[in-house]
């Protein structure tokens, strides 16, 4: 399926809403973000250097919900947000547009372009406010680059008791997403495109009161559509190789303290140049009044594999430290410091783009601020 797959079949539905003759329900919300961030180090990290910049993580998004009966809806979300492509500059998304049907309370099915399931926090990834952090941490987040597919799912929902509730995600369809990747053979930045074909979900949810357990694996043939130097060889990238993602997440947040934790493994068959990874975070968090302090340490590293034989491993590990303040019911002023140790010499994730120096070296440590307000409507 392709995007325009995913536009046709919400505007598939809006004609049907034309040959209905009665009223239907509509609801419009939305989410930004205005961030500045700056590096300590003048390589870039995802679009952040040693100048103050605006566009990472900066974004304006609306989300179109239509109710044709009370079983039958279409959801679409477009969105601004900077492009990886092009220097960072601001462009124009669809992120969301998907049929849903309710058809009992147990089971409900949507199809179209919809959110990859991937990990605690998928569904309001972009939604900055719903978050404790500014920049969310990499070494998990940041090891799936593919945040929409066109495909379906299936989610069962319903309760084990009157403490216990669960939701079982049955997904499947296509994804892709491309940027850039810091060569450090040419000292150039090269266009990535990860392709995941038959992406197949498995996520499992628990809910108890304050806590939330969730559980994801998923699996899918990927292939990296790339230029390769002569020197490289065919099997460095995926090349239609099985590419698997495993997941675990905790969440527990009352009126007073949150603490979140996310553990998530990456494995990819036959291809050295894309490293596995072992990731995780903690985040721990103490509520005051308006404020909320925060505290997250994260680590990833390359675990034996040829990748690790070869050099080409992953080790990073950072600290951040985060004040979020509620100075309105629903908008926030987030400050954020980061300190990154890096000392491994792979890619680490899509979301590590250090540029090396004029010896090939990345920087091993560094840090970067930013301050955002974040708000919902």
């Amino acid at each position: 399926m392709t995007k325009n797959i995913s536009i046709a079949i919400v505007l598939i539905g809006l004609i049907t809403l034309s040959y209905n003759s009665y009223a239907f329900d509509y609801s419009f919300k939305g989410f930004g973000t205005l961030q500045a961030a700056i590096n300590s180090d003048e390589s870039a990290f995802t679009g952040i250097d040693d100048d103050v910049t605006f566009k990472e993580g900066t974004k304006l998004a609306g989300q179109l919900n239509i109710s044709i009966t009370d079983d039958l809806s279409i959801t679409y979300q477009g969105a601004i947000k900077h492009d990886y492509l092009n220097n960072y500059d601001m462009k124009y998304y669809t992120d969301l547009a998907f049929i849903s049907y309710q058809s009992s309370d147990f089971l409900q099915t949507r199809i179209g372009r919809l959110r990859t399931p991937f990990f605690l926090n998928s569904e309001f990834l972009d939604a900055n406010y719903l978050l404790p952090w500014a920049n969310n941490p990499i070494t998990v987040y940041g090891q799936v680059p593919i945040l929409e597919y066109e495909g379906i799912d299936f989610i069962f929902s319903s309760s084990i008791n009157d403490d216990f509730d669960y939701e079982i995600q049955i997904a499947y369809g296509d994804g892709d997403e491309s940027f850039l990747y810091s060569n450090t053979v040419t000292g150039t930045k090269d266009k990535i495109k990860i392709k995941g074909k038959g992406i197949l979900f498995l996520t499992a949810s628990l809910f108890w009161g304050d806590y939330t357990l969730r559980i994801n694996h998923s699996e899918a043939e990927a292939d990296i559509d790339t230029e390769l130097p002569f020197y490289i060889p065919s099997n460095a990238f995926p090349n239609k190789d099985t590419m698997t993602f495993d997941s675990i997440g905790f969440k527990f947040e009352d009126e007073k303290y949150l603490l979140m934790a996310e553990y998530a493994s990456r494995r990819t068959d036959n291809s050295f140049f894309v490293e596995p990874i072992d990731g995780y975070y903690i985040t721990a968090g103490y509520k005051y009044r308006n404020f909320m302090p925060t505290l997250t340490y994260g680590h990833s590293n390359t675990p034996s594999s040829l990748s690790k034989d070869l050099n080409i491993t992953n080790n990073l590990s950072f600290v951040t430290a985060s004040l979020k303040w509620d100075f309105a019911p629903t908008a926030d002023v987030k400050l954020e410091y980061s300190h990154y140790k890096n000392d491994g010499l792979g890619e680490n994730n899509y979301q590590i783009n250090l540029a090396p120096d004029e010896s090939g070296n990345r920087p091993e440590e560094f840090g970067i601020f930013s301050i955002s307000v974040n708000f919902i409507f």
